[in-house]
């Protein structure tokens, strides 16, 4: 099933345990639980203090979907629940068309070591090689040790550090 943005469709994407569906307004409360949990936030920013940070940031999300069409923020639901699990992202770093496009996943803790980051990361380079894209990217802060197994596991390889958000960060990549 697609979702509409105004312009374009961003398609459902269905893994093995997993729905995730394109971002939309209506998730910021899902997404506000995942982004003030302390642990869940703690090798990425700052916790969301309250849900206007988050719907800002969805606001924000959303518009970039626009601008880069099959790009975005997809929210992982547990097929046979529903539940909310977390979301995967395929972006440009820092949402700058100059840099690569990277995978990144957020989970809620109860979801962590279960392997959700991997079905998810997995699924999202599948559909950026369906896109035409050449290579993705995945970055980690260095002592986030979890996502750095994660993205291995989904087959990128360590490059370099390098800097990006203000802040010095593993490399990863794949050739797709």
């Amino acid at each position: 099933m697609a979702s509409y943005y105004g312009a374009f469709f961003m398609n459902e994407i269905l893994t093995k345990q997993l729905i995730l569906k394109p971002l939309q307004r209506d998730d910021d409360e899902n997404l506000f639980a995942l982004h003030s949990d302390e642990q869940v936030m703690k090798y990425i920013r700052k916790p969301d203090s309250d849900i206007f940070q988050t719907k800002k940031r969805i606001k924000e999300v959303m518009q970039y979907s626009f601008e880069n069409p099959d790009l975005g923020l997809w929210c992982a639901f547990l097929k046979e629940s529903k539940e909310f699990v977390g979301w995967g992202v395929l972006v440009h770093i820092e949402h700058k068309q100059t840099n690569p496009v990277e995978v990144g996943f957020r989970l809620h803790q109860k979801f962590w070591k279960k392997g959700f980051g991997f079905e998810i990361g997995s699924a999202l380079i599948n559909h950026a090689k369906d896109l035409g894209q050449k290579t993705i990217v995945g970055i980690t802060r260095e002592d986030n040790i979890g996502s750095q197994k994660t993205l291995e596991k989904c087959g990128l390889q360590y490059i370099e550090d390098r800097i990006y958000y203000e802040q010095q960060v593993k490399y990863y990549e794949i050739k797709l």
